[in-house]
């Protein structure tokens, strides 16, 4: 009888708070991670003394979700906890270990350390850390850390999503005061622009894909005491606000810099060939109606010519290497698969992140390291350092020199291991210092294995 007693109490509670969520992104996802395994362990031991660790380790993140409240009751009275997701110890570990570097509270810190080397004693950067504060006379009892880290902010979803509302109201607002000033003026009818696109010409006109918006600006300069505003829309083209002049005229501005490289250089053009040279090379088309040309995103070109297994990574650089603008605008930004042989692993600027360069260097794929499955991805660098160390990666460089003379094709089979091929699916940045670089992998996979270095999130 008091159990139920208390159940409706404590669902009683519940319902009195309103929807919270923790304010941190990263903070956020330890809970969600956290929350996820400790329901994994205890649906298997309810009496599991981690997985009731971690419990109180996810409710002092965020005690009033109900589904860890749920789970505290029934491992208070019993009852048959049903898994959550499919977290693992050595994720929920290193987003922990990485986190914690970011806290500035002591105890909290510690906390984070504690419960990282607790759930995954593999994870030799949280037991060395561990080790390093317990000699520094430091305590590290984890009811007591309970008591005394300050927990994470909440914020009320509710109240939230109210300021939300009344902020779009102002901005709206301001857009119908803007547009407001900008119907009282004298606008040129569609048909009288049609003919304006090609009596206005540039004796010269530059732009990039970084100076768009620079460019835009110039036009509507160019038209505006004529009745034309020049107008921007989508998601093509980033830019952080609009500024109106005295005129009424509303001028863009954004965060990309003025390039010295990649800009197209134009002379003699007339208003419409260069709104037709933003679509053929950046994919931004225009439109016409009275007192107005507006650009926007064009469609998305689909690739139809992806083998099943994707490009090949050494294939693909070379097809780009030549630097042309619009070849290489087909595959910047787009995201798809690829394939090819790991020749290098290092570190990029953030200890968070390493990079693997591909096909002798000509394709790099940056990743973040928290993203990668650990044990897996020490496999491929034993693999790797194996290889090198066995002067494969020398024997790899000499058969390239030799095939770029000889004109023959590689066949990198002939001189590398099987345990180096992968196969992912990532976004193309693009070009830079003749290599093709890709960032944001969705899925790592070696060929020869089938084990995945990344696992896409469908199989998570």
């Amino acid at each position: 009888m008091l159990r139920y007693l208390l159940l409706l109490i404590f669902c009683l509670h519940s319902s009195l708070f309103a929807e919270l969520e923790i304010k941190n992104s990263a903070d956020r996802a330890i809970f969600k991670e956290a929350y996820s395994l400790a329901s994994i362990m205890l649906s298997k031991n309810i009496k599991d003394p981690k997985g009731k660790a971690l419990i109180k380790f996810a409710a002092w993140l965020d005690g009033k979700n109900t589904g860890v409240q749920e789970i505290r009751e029934k491992s208070l009275f019993g009852g048959k906890v049903t898994p959550h997701g499919t977290a693992s110890a050595a994720k929920l570990s290193d987003i922990l270990m990485t986190r914690q570097k970011e806290i500035k509270e002591l105890s909290a810190r510690l906390l984070y350390i504690v419960v990282a080397a607790a759930i995954d004693p593999a994870n030799k950067q949280a037991a060395l850390e561990f080790r390093r504060m317990k000699n520094r006379s430091y305590d590290l009892s984890f009811s007591k850390l309970l008591k005394d880290a300050k927990k994470p902010e909440l914020v009320d979803l509710a109240e939230l999503a109210k300021k939300t509302e009344a902020r779009d109201k102002e901005i709206a607002k301001e857009n119908a005061a803007h547009d407001a000033q900008y119907d009282d003026r004298k606008k040129l009818s569609a048909a009288e622009i049609e003919k304006l696109l090609d009596l206005i010409k540039f004796k010269k006109f530059s732009y990039s894909e970084a100076s768009i918006l620079d460019a835009i600006n110039r036009l509507t300069h160019k038209l505006y005491w004529r009745g034309v505003q020049v107008t921007i829309s989508g998601n093509r083209v980033s830019y952080t606000e609009t500024k109106k002049a005295v005129n009424g005229a509303l001028y863009y501005s954004g965060p990309l810099y003025q390039p010295k490289t990649d800009e197209f250089i134009l002379s003699n053009k007339t208003l419409r060939e260069i709104l037709i040279h933003f679509g053929a090379n950046i994919e931004l088309v225009y439109g016409i109606k009275d007192g107005e040309i507006a650009i926007f995103d064009a469609e998305k070109s689909e690739f139809s010519d992806i083998p099943e297994d994707g490009f090949v990574a050494k294939d693909l650089q070379g097809s780009l290497k030549g630097y042309d603008l619009k070849t290489i605008n087909k595959y910047r930004g787009k995201v798809f698969k690829m394939n090819g042989v790991i020749t290098g692993i290092g570190r990029g600027f953030d200890s968070r992140d390493v990079f693997f360069a591909l096909d002798g260097g000509l394709v790099r794929v940056n990743v973040k390291t928290a993203g990668l499955e650990k044990k897996a991805y020490k496999r491929l660098e034993k693999a790797y350092d194996a290889w090198k160390k066995g002067g494969g990666l020398k024997a790899y460089h000499k058969k390239l020199r030799e095939v770029k003379k000889s004109g023959e094709e590689l066949e990198r089979s002939a001189v590398t291991v099987p345990g180096l091929y992968i196969k992912f699916k990532a976004k193309c940045v693009g070009m830079n210092r003749d290599r093709l670089i890709f960032d944001s992998p969705e899925y790592i996979l070696v060929e020869s294995s089938g084990e995945y270095i990344m696992t896409p999130k469908s199989k998570m």
